[in-house]
């Protein structure tokens, strides 16, 4: 800014033109030089935008994300876990998984059966790999199962390592198990309430025990969430072989009057019978 002082106004006037110009020239060179300020190196201009503290802005701030990204190397070393899926099969299970490496896990599960495996009676009975057991008048293995009571509960038992990769699609980890699993159902063989009493009898014990080991690949999605208390949350797909020994229930027509009435004797074999089938399955 350039200014003049009031009171010598009147003599500024009386200078000639020359005179005046030279003393403009000197002013506005004067002013313009204190109005500058030396430039800032890139280094200072870091040091006054640089976010300091600790908030989430600056450099040191961590993501609020609710998941763990996709790498495994936060993977949890130690994992307890629960089927909520299971109990759609009456089997009430608990699980614990170690991690010995950023790829590698193994895990195994411990639990109980308190109801018949419905969903193995309606679907998984009738995708044998056999003829059905080679007895004759034997029962199919849907229809005992559907008209036998819960007799007791059998313990259910699993091991699998696992196999822990990178997901490149989501924030979270892909993995796969090679599992084995075997459980039980203890059943007392029933007839349907549909049926009269004077049409059929049952001869003999009406325990009934179905064992299950099967051998199954497990393909699934694992994701870890943040925080004082981690937890984690998988998405699976399995397929494998199953394996069923059990205990065969026999049909007889009995001709008990002359004529065309009949009734239906059952009875329950001890001798145990093996048949095999394929599962396809998915849970959480």
């Amino acid at each position: 800014m350039i200014s003049v002082d009031i009171k010598h106004k009147n003599s500024f006037m009386k200078l000639n033109i020359k005179h005046r110009v030279l003393i403009l020239m000197t002013c506005f060179i004067y002013n313009f030089s204190f109005a500058q300020t030396p430039p800032i190196s890139s280094n200072e201009m870091d040091e006054q935008y640089t976010p300091k503290g600790t908030g989430p802005l600056s450099p040191t701030a961590k993501s609020n994300s609710s998941f763990s990204g996709s790498g495994s190397s936060d993977y949890p070393k130690n994992i307890i876990k629960f089927t909520p899926t299971l109990l759609t099969r009456s089997m009430v299970v608990f699980g614990y998984e170690r991690n010995f490496h950023e790829n590698i896990s193994a895990s195994v599960g411990l639990g109980f059966n308190f109801n018949k495996d419905r969903i193995y009676s309606e679907f998984g009975a009738s995708m044998r790999l056999d003829e059905r057991g080679g007895i004759r008048n034997e029962l199919s293995i849907s229809d005992v199962l559907e008209a036998s009571e819960h007799s007791g509960v059998s313990p259910y038992f699993s091991i699998a390592p696992k196999f822990i990769y990178e997901s490149y699609f989501f924030d979270g980890t892909g993995f796969f198990e090679l599992a084995f699993l075997h459980y039980a159902n203890k059943m007392d063989f029933a007839i349907s309430p549909d049926y009269s009493p004077s049409d059929y009898r049952i001869v003999g014990s009406r325990s009934l025990k179905y064992n299950y080991n099967m051998f199954v690949l497990k393909y699934g999605y694992q994701m870890v969430t943040e925080g004082k208390l981690a937890t984690t949350h998988e998405f699976f797909f399995t397929m494998g072989y199953r394996l069923i020994n059990y205990t065969p229930v026999i049909a007889t027509e009995l001709e008990y009057t002359p004529g065309s009435t009949y009734r239906t004797e059952y009875s329950v074999l001890q001798t145990k019978q093996t048949t095999q089938s394929v599962m396809f399955g998915f849970g959480y």
